[in-house]
């Protein structure tokens, strides 16, 4: 999900803006300082390298979208949507929104793929299930955001004067990306926080010291962070489903930086497992 509309074709913002609504669009805009906050944790961690793992969708998730907000910088600060340069701003942002197609079918296959392990739907059944559910989750986000772009860019001819894209092409392209995201994160939502509560009522059922074990503590932390992610995508895409059926103001501000802070908690669930690291194959970093 980009910081922007998406479209490039977009009108600047008013200079009649409220202070209010100043800083809220200051803040949103600064979003991309979230995203690099989380690549220098995984830095200074040691938590940087990826490893043939669904957890590496993390970090790919992270540097992805540290790049995309780099050039979309770049387009913000090097040219002007509306004068001469307009041509080198739009293929900044388009060139930025491609990096994002990647970016969020990382961020939604690594949710798929921590719902599928912990409520063990394909428990009983081969591996092979798993990797199918997790890289077609990823794959049909990858053509949906494609689809959005081509429609949002002018069927990629940004610097063309002509209009290659129809307008009702572009009215259902935006809904249907981001309602594909809303139904992936609901159900992982709802999976989640129901084997949060099996979980929890075993663990009160079948506690002898009247508290958590070490492991269970942990197993829940790891989950909410999960529903924590997931929970804000479907609030998220579902303000923005609205937002482009309706038309007018925005229903929820700040959607961009909710979107990194929310991806931000993901952070946490790599950092106890660092490809490489003594802990990687430790008896305290079990693998669920």
């Amino acid at each position: 999900m980009s910081n922007s509309t998406s479209v490039p074709f977009t009108i600047p913002r008013a200079i009649s803006d409220s202070p209010s609504q100043t800083l809220l669009n200051s803040l949103n805009d600064a979003a991309g300082l979230v995203s690099f906050a989380s690549l220098l944790t995984l830095g200074l961690l040691d938590a940087w390298k990826l490893s043939f793992s669904y957890r590496s969708l993390v970090q790919l998730m992270i540097y992805t979208d540290c790049i995309a907000f780099v050039l979309q910088y770049c387009a913000f600060s090097l040219a002007d949507p509306t004068g001469v340069n307009s041509c080198n701003y739009n293929i900044l942002m388009m060139m930025s929104d491609l990096v994002w197609v990647f970016k969020d079918a990382f961020k939604i296959s690594y949710i798929v793929w921590r719902t599928l392990f912990v409520t063990n739907v394909t428990k009983g059944r081969s591996g092979l299930w798993t990797h199918v559910g997790v890289q077609l989750s990823g794959l049909f986000s990858v053509i949906l955001y494609m689809l959005f772009n081509y429609s949002a860019y002018n069927g990629f001819n940004i610097c063309g004067s002509a209009n290659a894209v129809p307008a009702s092409y572009r009215d259902w392209t935006r809904p249907l990306l981001y309602g594909y995201w809303v139904i992936l994160d609901l159900v992982c939502t709802i999976a989640l926080l129901t084997t949060i509560y099996k979980f929890s009522a075993f663990e009160r059922d079948n506690s002898y010291n009247n508290g958590k074990s070490p492991l269970s503590k942990v197993i829940f932390r790891e989950l909410t962070r999960v529903v924590i992610t997931a929970g804000a995508g479907v609030a998220i895409c579902g303000c923005t489903i609205v937002e482009s059926i309706r038309g007018g103001g925005q229903i929820l501000p700040l959607k961009a930086l909710l979107f990194t802070l929310s991806q931000h908690v993901l952070l946490l669930s790599v950092m106890r497992y660092a490809p490489g690291s003594d802990d990687a194959s430790s008896a305290h970093s079990p693998q669920y």
